[in-house]
């Protein structure tokens, strides 16, 4: 199954394994991590531990300890053909990078920037456009659900193309933006202009994205078994490419990953048909 990403987490007997830099080393069943002997025993297997977690079928095939200080412990892979998935799809938030992270850092980078980020291009730029027409075709359609909107400006949905003023509209917005994110809401143009806020943010090193100590060593594993790895998620492709472009551990991580998805072009993840697109895309490699 092209989606099937539960994985068979195997018992490893290890002792004496740390991470320090991980390496990929022929023939291909063989993965080789270089372990540091003067490195505490409590360390060595917090690192077992990490790797464990991460459900990648491995096994230990030795540890070689006759050159110190510096030690090797060679893991050996399952095969290709003994995964039991053709491809990953992963999600973001909790799953390569920290709730935390994205509520205490990401979120509040958007919050505070979005005002004054819709209006300085909110004219100018094309995209900015489209998506403040589109929540204001939300907003006219769907008023009586959004009762902390108290008035709108006259203005007929059919025409909002050439008609709308951008001026009268923006307090609205930007209250109503604001609203939806104390609510988590997953709608589609408020995702894309996070995105956007965020690629400056990525761009000017104001933000360096937080990743899992086990992603890389996960990414690895897959790409040594080309096994493709598709990102899912709610927010914005583009938001999605910045965050393993831009992490602060490994750096770019990007050229692990064959394609992302977002519920623009997919759906949204409470819907089963974006599910069955993702599965038709991923098995056509996107």
């Amino acid at each position: 199954e092209a989606l099937d990403v539960e994985m068979n987490k195997q018992e490893v007997n290890v002792t004496e394994i740390a991470q320090v830099e991980t390496t990929i080393d022929p023939p291909v069943d063989d993965y080789v991590h270089d372990v540091d002997a003067d490195q505490p025993i409590e360390d060595i297997e917090q690192e077992a531990e990490q790797l464990e977690s991460a459900h990648l079928p491995y096994k230990v095939d030795s540890i070689d300890e006759s050159d110190r200080p510096a030690k090797k412990a060679r893991i050996t892979l399952e095969s290709a053909a003994s995964f039991p998935y053709d491809n990953v799809v992963l999600d973001i938030e909790g799953t390569a990078t920290s709730i935390s992270f994205v509520k205490d850092t990401l979120f509040p980078y958007a919050r505070q920037r979005l005002g004054t980020y819709i209006r300085a291009n909110g004219v100018r730029n094309a995209v900015v456009r489209q998506c403040l027409l589109d929540i204001i075709r939300d907003i006219i359609a769907n008023r009586s659900n959004y009762e902390w909107i108290e008035s709108i400006p006259e203005i007929s949905a059919e025409n909002l193309d050439d008609a709308v003023d951008l001026e009268l509209w923006w307090n609205i917005i930007e209250a109503h933006l604001l609203k939806l994110m104390d609510m988590d809401i997953k709608f589609a143009p408020l995702k894309q202009l996070q995105g956007l806020i965020w690629n400056n943010g990525y761009s000017n090193q104001e933000i360096r994205s937080h990743v899992y100590d086990d992603i890389l060593p996960a990414f690895q594993i897959w790409r040594h078994h080309k096994i493709p790895i598709f990102i899912y998620s709610s927010g914005s492709e583009s938001a999605q490419r910045n965050l393993f472009k831009y992490t602060e551990r490994f750096g770019d991580l990007s050229a692990y990953i064959s394609d992302y998805f977002d519920i623009v072009h997919v759906g949204k993840k409470t819907e089963v048909n974006s599910y069955k697109t993702l599965a038709t895309l991923a098995q056509n490699g996107a």
